[in-house]
């Protein structure tokens, strides 16, 4: 599979401006991702072996890194296989260890333990996803009640 890349710049509140790699159905960072990671940093204050359940860019993970949160590696996955190598390419070009998976939910993680799992999975009706712009294309296989 060939990955073209795209520029894309993600500043958090209070937190440093990150330079990502993207690609065409990987999903954009927005508020919501900006949410949950400033909800993470109010809630831990040291280092945790921490997985970032569906990654995306990998731009919650490395935010959280970066705020020396998160004890390396950083674990993360995601359905989307151009989102794993979207992930890889953010955590290598910030030199932050990191470990990688393609699959479901908790699949690539069994008989793993965490710290802390961050999820920003989407629960949106898949029949909502294909009408939101919201989605821009990105793949939403959720059913009709999200679930």
């Amino acid at each position: 599979m060939v990955v073209k890349y795209q520029d894309l710049h993600f500043s958090p509140r209070n937190g440093r401006k990150i330079k990502l790699a993207t690609a065409k159905g990987v999903f954009d960072p927005n508020v919501t991702t900006e949410l949950l990671i400033n909800a993470v940093k109010k809630t831990i204050s040291k280092p945790k072996k921490m997985l970032d359940l569906g990654c995306g860019t990998g731009v919650v993970g490395l935010s959280l890194w970066l705020e020396g949160l998160v004890k390396e590696p950083i674990y993360a996955s995601d359905l989307s296989l151009p989102s794993v190598f979207c992930s890889q390419e953010n955590f290598k070009c910030y030199e932050c260890k990191a470990e990688v998976r393609c699959g479901g939910l908790f699949e690539p993680w069994d008989g793993e333990k965490f710290d802390v799992i961050i999820d920003d999975i989407s629960g949106i009706s898949q029949d909502i996803a294909s009408i939101s712009p919201w989605f821009g294309g990105v793949p939403c296989d959720t059913g009709a009640d999200g679930a």
